[in-house]
Formats: structure tokens, C-alpha cells, sequence
């Protein structure tokens, strides 16, 4: 569920728009890390989904095939792949973990270099009990 937050950092987002969900997803990771952080974002993803936003999470759509076929985990492998899905983007959203380790990414930290390049709207998502809402970058 959405919520619609008067705070001052909220940020709101047209639900007509492709959003690319960047989440934590190799840093500090063991397999079964990996997999916690995917069924978070994948949740996420969901419920947004669910709530009407068009939106696309590079980690939902690539950890199944990564583990099946042992694609590495590292942003190195995943970055021309990634770098696609955001030029068609228009909106960039990191979400954030409840550690706050999202910074310490190689991976989103280039995403972030990169929407910026292209221009693209940045923000975040907080997501906590099945509740998330989006703040300005």
C-alpha cells in the first residue's frame, strides 16, 4: 500500500510512467543473502505493481536466471544490461534497505551516475510492513 505522505522530502509518482526499481542485491552477500534481499524488492515490486505503477526490477527479473545459470552477481556482468532497461526508463527509484547499505553499492551507485546522465527523474522507496512511499532524491 502506498502512502500518501504530506513530509516535506515526499515525492510523488505518475503511475503512466516506467519506473526502474534499483535495489541491494551483491554487496556483502552470500547466496542466501541474495535471496532475502530478492524476495524484498520482489515484494516491493509487486505491490507496487498491484497499486498501478508500471515498474521494472532488474533483480525480480534477473535473480531467478542468475542462480539457475550461474550468472555472477557483480555489477561488471550486469551493467549493459542494466544500463538498457534504465534508457527506457523515466523514473529511478532505490530502494531503501533497512540497514541504509544501499550507498555502499558499486552496482546502484552507477545506476545512479548514469540516470543522471540520462537525465532521468531519481528517488527513493521506502518500503516497511507491506507500506512504502517515495521520497526526492
Amino acid at each position: 500500500m502506498n502512502i500518501n505522505s504530506n513530509m516535506r522530502n515526499s515525492m510523488k509518482v505518475p503511475k503512466n510512467k516506467l519506473i526502474y526499481l534499483a535495489s541491494l542485491y551483491s554487496l556483502d552477500s552470500t547466496p542466501e543473502i541474495r535471496q532475502k534481499r530478492y524476495e524484498e524488492v520482489q515484494e516491493l515490486a509487486a505491490q507496487m505493481i498491484k497499486d498501478g505503477y508500471i515498474t521494472f526490477s532488474p533483480i525480480t527479473y534477473n535473480h531467478p536466471m542468475a542462480v539457475k545459470y550461474s550468472f555472477p552477481p557483480g555489477w561488471t556482468f550486469w551493467k549493459p544490461i542494466d544500463t538498457c532497461y534504465l534508457k527506457k526508463c523515466d523514473y529511478m527509484l532505490i530502494m531503501i534497505d533497512k540497514y541504509n547499505l544501499w550507498y555502499r553499492s558499486e552496482g546502484i551507485m552507477a545506476e545512479i551516475k548514469i540516470a543522471k546522465r540520462l537525465k532521468k527523474k531519481i528517488g527513493y522507496v521506502r518500503y516497511e510492513s507491506g507500506r512504502y512511499w517515495f521520497e526526492k532524491f
